[in-house]
């Protein structure tokens, strides 16, 4: 089993702005999570996270610098995913550790 850290939405609320229309506004928790990785299918770039990060960090105090990935898993003829703190290449290389 191997530890990553998994970055969550706890609450979402959205706001109407008459000049921007819609306001979405999110609140994030970070959370240990334990995987077996023979049920890792995928790993790939959180590009929605990563940019939403750059405009402004998830967490605070989180550097804008922080990348996120997105981990596939597949059992029992299911397939999800969830992401997790750090670029596709360093999530890969722990998954082989």
């Amino acid at each position: 089993m191997i530890k990553l850290t998994q970055i969550n939405t706890t609450t979402v609320s959205i706001t109407r702005n008459e000049t921007d229309g819609p306001v979405v506004d999110k609140q994030y928790i970070f959370k240990d999570v334990w995987i077996n990785p023979t049920y890792v299918t995928k790993v790939e770039e959180d590009a929605a996270l990563n940019n939403e990060n750059i405009k402004k960090p998830l967490i605070k105090g989180l550097d804008n610098r922080a990348t996120f990935s997105r981990v596939y898993v597949s059992s029992n003829n299911h397939s999800s995913y969830f992401s997790v703190v750090g670029h596709p290449n360093i999530v890969v290389s722990k998954l082989g550790e």
